[in-house]
């Protein structure tokens, strides 16, 4: 049975190989709130997977340490998790409004997304798929599920299918000899098809929904 996937080519190629499908956790938007006394391990919680997100960057540059546009390109990325006022909003609204860690960033992923929709600069509005992109990495971390996680799968000769794609994400699958990516969503011009790009990594972003893909592969 043949399938043909259509969608945007942003770094091009010809893949033969296994498919497999990395189910990344989409960002969650349902509201979840902890008590009083849950505060402070909440907060350590949240600083814990910040810590982790920071190292887990850092190993995957470590992987193209001789290439100095991909590792600017990545600190770019981290600009955004280092940035005080994210760090602070989240903790207020766990202080404050009892929120649990997930939910403060998804919470504050949306005040972002919003405070986007009155931007006209095209440039500028496609970074908030940069800022989506290192969200989903953080609220990845903090999944007790750890099967969404491409260091957990053997990439080696495979075409990884997936709905969402980080920067580090592209990176382990260059460094694990992977073949190439297939995306059901993404943007052209953010930091992981510019990384795809770079690393003559095949990629399409914006194909089916991952359900039709995973329906094709049973």
């Amino acid at each position: 049975m043949s399938i043909i996937l259509t969608g945007i080519g942003v770094s091009s190629g010809i893949c033969i190989g296994d498919a497999i499908i990395v189910n990344k956790d989409n960002i969650n938007y349902s509201p979840s709130y902890i008590r009083k006394s849950q505060v402070k391990d909440e907060i350590k919680k949240f600083e814990k997977a910040l810590s982790r997100l920071r190292q887990e960057y850092q190993k995957s540059i470590n992987k193209i340490k001789n290439n100095q546009t991909i590792i600017k390109l990545m600190d770019m990325q981290l600009t955004f998790i280092n940035d005080n006022s994210f760090k602070n909003n989240i903790l207020k609204k766990i202080k404050n409004e009892y929120c649990t860690v997930n939910w403060s960033i998804s919470s504050e992923y949306l005040e972002i997304k919003k405070s986007f929709e009155s931007v006209e600069d095209k440039y500028i509005k496609e970074r908030l798929a940069d800022i989506k992109q290192m969200i989903i990495s953080l609220l990845d971390l903090l999944q007790s599920n750890k099967n969404n996680n491409f260091n957990n799968e053997n990439l080696k000769n495979k075409i990884i299918i997936t709905d969402e794609i980080t920067p580090k994400d592209v990176i382990d699958i260059h460094h694990s000899k992977g073949l190439g990516i297939i995306c059901s969503h993404g943007s052209k011009s953010s930091h992981s098809s510019i990384l795809s790009k770079s690393l003559a990594l095949p990629m399409i972003i914006n194909v089916s929904s991952l359900e039709e893909l995973n329906f094709y592969l049973k």
